[in-house]
């Protein structure tokens, strides 16, 4: 009897076929950008705007004299 292969699921159902592509759009995504809690990661750009959030604008933000400073001061109102 010859030996039967089996066809995987994917290769079936075109709704799969689908699904698989989306999956595989959705994991090429960089979502590093949207972690922006993850303060040393962030584009230098982005600080402001977290210094807004977290209501430090006015707080020193102004006399950091480095985006290093600024980093420290947005981990330490996180925290």
């Amino acid at each position: 009897m010859a030996e039967l292969i089996p066809v995987p699921p994917i290769d079936i159902d075109i709704s799969l076929k689908a699904l698989a592509g989306l999956a595989q759009r959705l994991s090429d995504i960089n979502l590093t950008p949207l972690l922006v809690y993850l303060v040393d990661l962030v584009d230098s750009s982005t600080l402001p705007w977290l210094a807004e959030q977290l209501s430090l604008v006015g707080d020193g933000w102004e006399l950091a004299e480095s985006d290093e400073v600024r980093r420290t001061l947005i981990k330490g109102a996180i925290e």
